[in-house]
């Protein structure tokens, strides 16, 4: 018998109290835990916030089967996050239903990346308060361990998955599948993109980020600059409808190792990307870049953020969220007061173009991390999608019988 991970737990804060008040002061925070979690459900693998709603994934949660999974939906009410739902796969054994999570307004796309071998992305809209299974998104030419659904991101009508172990082009090279939403409401693929120079084991579609008609896609397996320094590409919709390839993105300083790709944000004319074994402070500490696409239309990286007291493998920029003027980036294996992968996020606000500053400001305030009732090794900081100020942050490995506060 195997002994599984602890439970899970998240927080959510709004960013804009924090930026605000002096270096050691408080945020408004408030855990997310599942009433029913149970060691080894994984709650908190994914998250998506917004205004209203914020998404959790179970991917593990033993439903009506083994590892069929679940997402708890939160509804915020009164500026506190109430659980007001949980969504479950239709065809639940081995789905891994909540892998990944994406959120626009009122519709959900989530991934069960295990589902049927092949996987699937399930479409959730919100009608008159109760969460309806409105379409079923699987790929044209879909086969078994593509890992199609690895990673969702939806924006309006237009929904992207990636599929990064699809060998279409070459043996894991990668693939996106994009879904559109038509005049009835229906939901259809509309393009498969690949990259340009895909190769082998590239694991184009790890991450993936769409915003107004721009798609941006990780692609950290790429060995241009060196064995997995990563890149990303960007799409844009045509006038005609057809998606196509802009630009490829590197870091200015791309090395071995870098990974840069393995996480992606999209924010108006904006993109950060993380790669987590990037040279930050000091080697193999992790690096997340903001790119910005001028008024010409070319993508130009802009800066280059890091934390000042990172350390070896802390993974600084495992995950990233991007909204307006504020970066926030996961170090899923920062080590804090003692317990190894304990993990924290850092924020960062934008003062001018080009200029990020970091919140907590560096005169002895640390960046927001796991609660001391948290247990060790919770690897906070895993996932923490963010908009309109809001970010919800999950620790892999807490304790689900933490109760929510503010």
């Amino acid at each position: 018998m195997c002994n599984r991970a602890p439970a899970t737990a998240c927080i959510c804060l709004a960013l804009a109290p924090c930026a605000n008040l002096p270096a050691r002061g408080r945020c408004q925070v408030q855990m997310l835990t599942a009433p029913d979690g149970a060691p080894g459900d994984l709650f908190g693998f994914s998250v998506a916030a917004g205004n209203q709603f914020a998404l959790v994934g179970a991917q593990l949660h033993d439903g009506s089967s083994v590892d069929s999974g679940i997402v708890h939906v939160f509804e915020r009410l009164a500026g506190t996050w109430t659980l007001s739902a949980q969504l479950v796969p239709r065809e639940p054994e081995h789905g891994g239903f909540g892998h990944s999570t994406a959120l626009s307004a009122h519709t959900a796309v989530i991934g069960a990346v295990g589902e049927g071998g092949v996987g699937t992305a399930y479409l959730m809209q919100r009608s008159h308060k109760v969460w309806v299974n409105t379409a079923t998104l699987v790929p044209a030419d879909g086969d078994v361990d593509n890992l199609f659904a690895w990673s969702v991101a939806i924006d309006g009508g237009v929904a992207v998955v990636g599929a990064p172990n699809d060998s279409d082009r070459a043996f894991r090279a990668g693939s996106v599948c994009v879904f559109e939403r038509d005049g009835d409401a229906n939901w259809s693929q509309v393009a498969e993109l690949l990259p340009s120079d895909g190769q082998a084991g590239d694991e184009f579609g790890a991450a993936v980020a769409v915003q107004a008609g721009t798609i941006l896609v990780g692609n950290w397996a790429d060995n241009d600059a060196g064995f997995t320094s990563g890149s990303a590409y960007v799409f844009e919709r045509q006038p005609n409808g057809v998606w196509r390839e802009m630009a490829k993105l590197r870091a200015s300083d791309a090395g071995g190792l870098y990974r840069f790709g393995i996480a992606v944000s999209l924010s108006g004319s904006s993109a950060l990307i993380g790669a987590l074994g990037a040279t930050g402070r000091e080697p193999y500490t992790g690096a997340a870049y903001v790119f910005v696409r001028g008024t010409n239309g070319q993508w130009q990286e802009m800066t280059k953020l890091y934390a000042d007291d990172g350390a070896n493998s802390d993974a600084f920029g495992w995950s990233v969220a991007l909204d307006g003027a504020t970066a926030v980036i996961g170090a899923k294996q920062d080590e804090r007061e003692g317990f190894f992968l304990a993990g924290s996020a850092y924020v960062f606000a934008r003062e001018q173009p080009g200029r990020y500053t970091r919140w907590p400001r560096p005169d002895g305030a640390r960046p927001l991390h796991r609660g001391q009732d948290v247990r060790p090794a919770p690897v906070f900081g895993r996932t923490f999608p963010q908009t309109a100020g809001q970010a919800c942050l999950c620790a892999v490995g807490g304790d689900a019988r933490l109760r929510s506060r503010l």
